[in-house]
């Protein structure tokens, strides 16, 4: 209901106010009606013509405007608001329509008393254009009124910017005419018809132009784009290029072109920088939120609530920094792929660390080697569901798996149905954060480093929710164990020179320290 209401109410005000643009749009047509073509060949020869078929469009023109109007304000009386627009902008009609009849009745008295009465239209134009700004005002109200937004402001200036054009270039042209017909008539009377434009030309003033291009004996479709070029060039140089004559009108005409362009260009400026001020705030707003929402996504990440403030701290700069985008859920696999190899091993070490000396080989070994190992870690994700077993019993064991997160189930048999499907009695252990599997391969590498056999599970292992794992496997331990037997193998060769350098006499202390250092830097 609400939204209908909201459209039966818009609909006519958006008919409204294209009425009341076009009929705006179309007011000054009627200055291009007029022309002066002048005989000089015959003594003060000055006629005034008209077009009769613009001035029968814009005769029928206002009689539907009109119509419409009174027809909307019979049809739609539910906003008040909108039939005193309504209202108001049918009296300009009216008055449009008066003041052309007017205009026409003086156009058109016989004999050459009709430059007198053109004066008098002049006026009348004069006065309407203190009733033209008034309408825009209007209109201008009525729409800001219902769009609020900046750029609907600026849409608005630019408008009223190209109807200044409009209307500055009409009412040049009628001055024009006006001006032309005095010029003759005082040319004529003092006999200099022919040569008296040229000795004149310094009188003309800011209608220098119409004279010399001629445009006053041009068809309608170039009066307006001419008058319309030159209200909108004058308008955007301030009337700067204006050389009015002395008349008094002409002064204020121009005083007027350049006061409406420089409230044009100031309202127009500080509409645009209200636009590129609030388009800025919604791009930090929107760019904040954005981030926000990555933030809450890396958050939510279970392991990632187990590493320190700090380290925390750098992975979200990192994030921010070089802006890569999180889609859907964190998972350690896209997380270590987008951070740098740095930054990863600390993750993984401030992980892994503590989890690995509860390993029981790993248990006599340094903390430094320790983080060697931590740096060879690899990470896997295990989606669910996994139709496929992680490890099946019977089968070959090629890495050592620590659960950051997760849940798995091992298994006794050799079912590899659903989990569902496995009886109770078969289902043995239950895997979850912080637990490992596999840890048997690190015996086995120390044991039997060059063997060619094979290490064989014992059990299957399933996953029984979306499961993320550090892994360390084979070849990457066996390498560490070979760094490593190399280590010592080069400490007692250099036990053996220096024993032999001291006639077989060494300082155990010594050794043992050198020792402890040489294994601690692996």
């Amino acid at each position: 209901m609400g939204t209908n209401s909201v459209s039966k109410n818009e609909l006519p005000t958006k008919t409204v106010l294209w009425f009341s643009i076009i009929s705006i749009t179309v007011d000054p047509l009627l200055y291009y009606s007029i022309s002066v073509p002048v005989d000089p060949s015959l003594s003060n020869a000055i006629s005034i013509t008209v077009n009769s078929q613009l001035i029968t469009f814009l005769l029928v023109f206002y009689t539907v405007i009109i119509l419409i109007r009174i027809c909307f304000l019979v049809a739609c009386p539910r906003s008040k608001k909108l039939r005193v627009f309504v209202l108001g902008q049918s009296c300009w009609d009216i008055f449009a329509f008066l003041k052309m009849t007017i205009f026409l009745l003086l156009i058109l008295i016989p004999g050459n008393a009709r430059t007198t009465p053109f004066n008098i239209a002049v006026i009348l134009v004069t006065i309407y254009v203190i009733f033209y700004s008034a309408r825009i005002f209007q209109i201008y109200k009525l729409f800001t009124g219902k769009d609020k937004r900046i750029i609907s402001q600026i849409v608005i200036n630019l408008v009223l910017y190209l109807y200044g054009g409009h209307i500055f270039g009409g009412i040049w042209y009628a001055f024009a005419v006006k001006k032309k017909i005095n010029f003759w008539r005082n040319a004529c009377s003092n006999g200099a018809c022919q040569n008296e434009t040229d000795s004149k030309s310094n009188e003309l003033g800011i209608f220098k132009d119409a004279f010399e291009s001629g445009i006053l004996e041009k068809t309608i479709l170039e009066k307006l784009l001419y008058c319309f070029r030159w209200g909108l060039q004058n308008l955007s140089g301030f009337g700067q290029n204006l050389q009015p004559g002395s008349h008094v009108l002409e002064n204020i005409f121009a005083i007027g072109i350049a006061i409406y362009g420089v409230v044009m260009f100031t309202f127009f400026i500080g509409n645009m920088q209200m636009y590129i001020k609030d388009a800025t705030k919604k791009w930090k707003q929107k760019k904040r939120e954005k981030e926000e929402k990555q933030q809450e996504i890396l958050e939510k990440w279970f392991p990632f609530r187990k590493l320190s403030e700090k380290l925390q701290k750098c992975i979200k700069e990192h994030h921010l920094k070089n802006k890569w985008r999180l889609k859907g859920d964190v998972d350690v696999e896209n997380l270590l792929r987008n951070l740098p190899t740095d930054l990863g091993n600390n993750i993984k070490r401030e992980l892994c660390l503590d989890l690995l000396q509860n390993v029981g080989r790993f248990r006599s070994w340094s903390e430094v080697t320790l983080v060697h190992v931590c740096d060879r870690l690899k990470p896997v994700v295990h989606a669910k569901p996994d139709s496929n077993s992680i490890v099946r019993k019977g089968e070959r064991i090629d890495e050592m798996s620590i659960v950051l997160q997760g849940k798995l189930c091992t298994f006794s048999s050799q079912d590899t149905g659903s989990t569902s499907n496995v009886s109770r009695e078969s289902r043995k252990d239950l895997l979850k954060e912080g637990d490992l599997f596999g840890e048997e391969l690190v015996n086995w590498v120390q044991d039997e480093p060059s063997s060619s056999k094979k290490l064989i599970s014992n059990r299957t292992i399933k996953a029984l929710t979306k499961v993320e794992a550090l892994v360390l496997r084979t070849d990457d331990l066996k390498d560490i164990y070979n760094q490593k037997a190399k280590v010592i193998q080069a400490f007692f060769r250099k036990k053996r020179i220096m024993i032999s350098g001291r006639n077989g006499q060494a300082p155990t202390g010594e050794l043992t320290t050198a020792l402890e250092i040489v294994l601690g830097r692996q």
